[in-house]
């Protein structure tokens, strides 16, 4: 019984990781979004990220199935980044990208 509630929790913790790593994701593809103004393309590669990551979750963590809680718990990872660490993140992002832009346009 141990052994079983053990691999559940560690399947809910491998899936906020997941859904906290894809909010990372989604705001690395929203300033490659605001900045280049094509919006369908990073949002594709978002989706195909997403789908994969939940496959590979599924049949990894999830011993062959994707089960309700483990998609619930990358959605609140997810969320939880864009609660947390989001603004920052694109503040810094942002610096970035407009220092590149810069250093580019001077090539």
């Amino acid at each position: 019984m141990e052994t079983y509630v053990f691999r559940q929790l560690l399947q809910l913790v491998y899936s906020f990781a997941v859904g906290f790593a894809l909010g990372a994701l989604y705001d690395v593809l929203r300033v490659i979004r605001r900045r280049s103004g094509k919006n369908a393309l990073p949002d594709i590669l978002f989706c195909l990220v997403t789908c994969a990551a939940l496959f590979t979750l599924g049949m990894s963590v999830g011993e062959g199935r994707l089960h309700w809680a483990m998609a619930l718990f990358s959605a609140l990872g997810f969320f939880f980044w864009l609660l947390t660490l989001s603004a920052p993140t694109l503040s810094i992002l942002g610096t970035i990208a407009d220092f590149l832009t810069k250093i580019f346009r001077k090539c």
